[in-house]
């Protein structure tokens, strides 16, 4: 379901329809644990932070009638029900919310050694939610399945960090400052390669480094997109609440459909898993799915074309 400013009126319309997806292709709490599956609980959701100081809670039970009242206006269309808004009671404009190859591209956010590999700096910090929801192997899957659909792919890299970077800066924001310290992603070094299993190919586009956290600002990456006719842009990689999290607010801002594939991507607690898929991403994500959700959405999609099964 793609939606602009014409279709909807204000920002609880907005809110419904970015439901529908979490509703419709997972639960009425949005999406699949964010967690291993030891520290699940019946009846309500607990997800555990990293960082000292505990945990942080969220009942499943925390969705209001209004948001399921919303949600099966979104789905009326797949349930054959009228599709009139609980609120406003208009009926909105739909459209297919499925990914022709064209017009797709799957961005990889930062697959740097430093963040993905054993060894790297940033590793410690990733391992317990990496691990936890299988990053590296969705990360694979959804390479694997937007190359096997043949989708444009696009690595996003944060800039590779020199020594003199910075020095003359007025401000820096507190993770550049941890990056000047730390030289992450130090340029030359084995931490700034590309993950092996993340290496692009001959024909896949590395667009130009970003210095802060949005892979579009100051970046050639909306001008590669649209130079190549993309409109709907699938993200992975790192980190959630970081780079993810801004490239996917900026590129809904610049007028793209945008689909985040919460398995494959990271970051350095459950607390930021939450904030990005359970706070921020449901009020401009056009879809929040898991790769297994997407990888059967394009399967079903090819096999209903004309010989999509034979091909």
């Amino acid at each position: 379901m793609s939606m602009t400013s014409n279709q909807f009126g204000n920002i609880d319309e907005a809110l419904s329809c970015s439901y529908f997806f979490v509703n419709h292709y997972t639960s009425v709490v949005p999406g699949p644990e964010l967690r291993p599956a030891s520290r699940r609980r019946t009846g309500h959701r607990v997800i555990r932070s990293s960082t000292a100081g505990g945990r942080a809670r969220m009942q499943a039970g925390r969705t209001s009638a209004r948001l399921r009242n919303q949600s099966r206006w979104c789905t009326a269309e797949h349930s054959g029900l009228p599709a009139v808004h609980p609120l406003s009671g208009e009926v909105p404009m739909t459209s297919d919310a499925r990914y022709p190859p064209d017009e797709t591209a799957l961005l990889i956010v930062d697959p740097y050694n430093d963040f993905l590999s054993e060894g790297g700096k940033l590793w410690p910090r990733a391992k317990e939610v990496a691990e936890g929801i299988g990053l590296l192997d969705h990360m694979r899957t959804m390479l694997a399945t937007a190359r096997g659909c043949g989708f444009r792919v696009l690595i996003v890299p944060h800039h590779r960090t020199r020594p003199s970077d910075y020095r003359t800066w007025d401000h820096l924001s507190p993770t550049q400052r941890h990056v000047v310290s730390s030289q992450t992603f130090a340029e030359g070094s084995w931490g700034a390669e590309w993950h092996p299993d993340f290496e692009p190919r001959e024909d896949e586009l590395v667009v130009s480094q970003h210095w802060a956290s949005s892979g579009f600002a100051n970046t050639d990456l909306d001008f590669m997109l649209k130079q190549h006719h993309i409109r709907r842009i699938l993200l992975i990689g790192m980190r959630a609440n970081t780079c993810v999290d801004t490239t996917a607010r900026y590129g809904q801002e610049l007028g793209y459909h945008v689909t985040l594939l919460r398995d494959a991507i990271g970051s350095f607690s459950w607390a930021e898993m939450e904030a990005t898929f359970e706070v921020n991403a449901p009020m401009y994500a056009h879809a929040i799915l898991t790769t297994e959700e997407f990888a059967d959405m394009v399967s079903d999609t090819v096999n209903e074309e004309p010989g999509g099964a034979d091909r």
